[in-house]
């Protein structure tokens, strides 16, 4: 009976450890954040594995609901890679930008976060898992987009105008910021 507590605790206890993540910030990665390990059957030459996650709660203060939220996107280096030899400042550009297109969709949901009328009677868990998934679905649609129109960063016209385009939606939704950025 104690191995078997003891093999089913071991899951438990390693899903419980954080993976290693850095938050979006001002501050552009540099090769060194990318610590995975290259994966020889892939053809590109670097990964950036980026997203964004949410956490919410809703009380009823005075007879008025508090809902609070926080948004933040994220890079997981040891998920992430580059092959050697391959290390050029356009490659790391390129691979910033996917994190950016995250924190872009981070911002979004802030957003539309900030604008939503909680009804506390409602399904809020679903309301909001709905209102998620739509955000990320848009994510993955934006960060294939953007590998299919630069071909993964070499075609160095539509990489320029990715950059300023992305730029351009981030400041628009600079209020969406926060406060650690």
């Amino acid at each position: 009976m104690s191995l078997l507590l003891g093999m089913v605790l071991v899951p438990v206890l390693q899903a419980q450890t954080p993976e290693k993540k850095l938050a979006w910030n001002n501050t552009p990665l540099s090769w060194q954040d990318f610590e995975g390990v290259p994966d020889a059957l892939n053809p590109f030459d670097a990964n950036t594995n980026s997203g964004f996650s949410y956490s919410w709660s809703l009380s009823v203060k005075g007879g008025e609901s508090v809902f609070l939220y926080e948004v933040k996107s994220w890079f997981f280096p040891e998920l992430s890679w580059v092959k050697n030899g391959k290390k050029s400042q356009e490659l790391l550009d390129h691979e910033q930008l996917h994190f950016d297109i995250s924190e872009l969709h981070a911002r979004r949901l802030r957003s539309t976060l900030e604008e939503l009328k909680i009804d506390p009677s409602s399904d809020v868990k679903k309301q909001l898992r709905v209102l998620y998934e739509r955000t990320e679905a848009a994510r993955i649609e934006m960060q294939e987009q953007y590998d299919a129109e630069t071909r993964h960063g070499e075609n160095t016209a539509a990489q320029q105008k990715w950059a300023k385009k992305v730029k351009t939606d981030l400041d628009s939704l600079s209020g969406f910021r926060t406060e650690d950025q």
